[in-house]
């Protein structure tokens, strides 16, 4: 009997043992390169967009857990490579890429959000600072 309860108690401890709350996901859905077409939000409601701040942007997410950021693209001129992970708790997703610009503060790309809370879709990308209710969010297109 003994060998019963300490054969279910043992069971019980690893059944309880989970992964963390944020999840590591697969880069898959999101490899590929994505153009800048607006940034929106802030207390005043502003809104951005390539027309509005003269200048193209887009992000290419490579298979190696890198990414590249482009200014004034179609010259492609590269201004900027470094890793990015992306990473899931719950129904939000974030992505993250250090060195890269996690706010409106990068200088390079002022009006351009490039980490935060994201929704993916097939053919469209909008990230979003979630760390403040009135945050700005920016939307990239999947290149075809």
């Amino acid at each position: 009997m003994l060998k019963y309860i300490l054969s279910f108690c043992f069971l019980l401890g690893l059944s309880s043992c989970g992964n963390s709350s944020s999840t590591e996901i697969q880069p898959s859905p999101i490899i590929g390169e994505w153009n800048w077409v607006s940034t929106e939000g802030g207390i005043g409601g502003w809104s951005y967009t390539p027309k509005t701040e003269d200048y193209i942007s887009k992000i290419v997410f490579h298979d190696q857990w890198n990414c590249s950021v482009f200014f004034n693209s179609p010259t492609d001129s590269v201004v900027q490579t470094g890793p990015y992970s992306v990473s899931s708790s719950g129904r939000l997703s974030h992505i993250l890429t250090p060195g890269i610009g996690d706010s409106l503060l990068f200088d390079l790309h002022p009006k351009v959000v490039f980490s935060g809370a994201i929704n993916l879709s097939k053919d469209s990308m909008l990230i979003y600072m979630d760390s403040i209710s009135d945050g700005f969010s920016s939307l990239f297109i999947r290149q075809k």
